[in-house]
């Protein structure tokens, strides 16, 4: 299957956020007042975690990001910062999150007390699209002519202090997350396939309430 979507002829590399790269927040005020500005945004929730399975025992997140509409770019420490993240969770879990790959990142999202009621998953978009190449950067880069500096994803992101360039690759995961779902989407609803989408991210958190049951009956980090 293929598709008739158009590849945006002149691609740009961008190497950090446009509008910069923000501090990473620990500090629990910090991180409850990040919450209550992404609630007073507006539109879909982009959101993304960094994690260290390569060399931890177990997949929690270490950094997660978070984008909206009218609140801008949001980059957490959930070590340090985990007695916020019930208050946190409260101001976003009932938006809309937009998250490529969801079926990794849900699981760590879930033991922090964070889970959305809806999920737009962007890989799963291109898939039902019938692209060959569903990665974020290339989705990017294809949709909306924007190339995504890459190459930190397998990165140890348990270290502390993170570097500079991570931090800049992090924020880019989340900097074009709202737009590439709406290209997707509007592909999807041409094509009469947007149902396909909602049906198979719907999928996607009913696994993800399994694990949340999981998680009430004692299991967690």
């Amino acid at each position: 299957m293929s598709s008739d979507v158009e590849t945006s002829p002149d691609v740009e590399v961008r190497l950090a956020p446009a509008e910069g790269t923000p501090r990473v927040l620990s500090a629990i005020d910090d991180i409850i007042d990040a919450g209550e500005q992404l609630a007073k945004g507006h539109g879909w929730l982009a959101v993304d975690t960094e994690r260290a399975s390569a060399y931890r025992y177990d997949d929690r997140a270490f950094l997660l990001q978070f984008r909206r509409r009218g609140a801008g770019t949001f980059l957490i420490d959930p070590e340090d910062g985990r007695k916020a993240m019930a208050v946190f969770g409260s101001s976003v879990n009932d938006l809309t999150w937009i998250i490529h790959a969801a079926h990794s990142d849900l699981p760590c999202l879930a033991a922090l007390g964070l889970y959305p009621t809806k999920v737009i998953d962007t890989e799963l978009a291109g898939r039902l699209l019938g692209l060959e190449r569903v990665n974020l950067a290339a989705l990017t880069e294809r949709l909306l002519g924007v190339g995504l500096a890459k190459g930190h994803g397998r990165e140890d992101w348990s270290t502390r202090p993170l570097p500079a360039d991570w931090l800049d690759y992090a924020a880019l995961d989340v900097e074009l997350l709202i737009e590439l779902a709406e290209v997707l989407c509007q592909a999807l609803t041409e094509l009469d396939r947007l149902e396909w989408l909602e049906q198979e991210c719907e999928r996607e958190l009913a696994l993800n309430r399994k694990y949340l049951d999981g998680l009430h009956v004692g299991h967690s980090w």
